[in-house]
Order: C-alpha cells, then structure tokens, then sequence
C-alpha cells in the first residue's frame, strides 16, 4: 500500500525569496521584478522592458510603479 498522507512543507522551504515576482495596481501588472543574486533585482515593464537593477525587491518594484506612472527612475 502506498503511503498517501499530505505533504506539508516546512519553513524552510520557504527561506529563499522568490526569483520572480509581478509588481500590480489592483490586477494590472505593471512590471515584474527578478532576484537576480549578488547582482541586485532587476525591474522590467509589463512588456518585458528592463528599467534596470537595484539593490532590493523595494527599489526595483518602486522603479516599475513610476514607469507606470510615466516618472522615469535611473538604476543604481
């Protein structure tokens, strides 16, 4: 008999943040931000557009809602 009980993740799994993560405005994606390691994470337009890496997930989805908005931010 095979052993059917659930599996139930630990906290463990879920230490790494995720690689990719859409930034929305209610439910419109507005840009998409990506862990990219050592490197920073890396913020793209809805359209796949990079806008440049910065130094955390805050930064990068901060840079994809002025895109949106139309007030252009540099990379860090």
């Amino acid at each position: 008999m095979h052993d059917i009980s659930p599996v139930i993740p630990s906290v463990n799994d879920f230490d790494q943040p995720a690689p990719m993560l859409a930034v929305t405005d209610g439910r419109q994606t507005i840009g998409f931000v990506i862990n990219r390691g050592k490197i920073g994470v890396e913020a793209y337009t809805a359209d796949e557009q990079s806008i440049g890496t910065f130094k955390n997930t805050n930064d990068a989805a901060t840079a994809c809602w002025k895109h949106a908005r139309g007030q252009l931010m540099g990379a860090r």
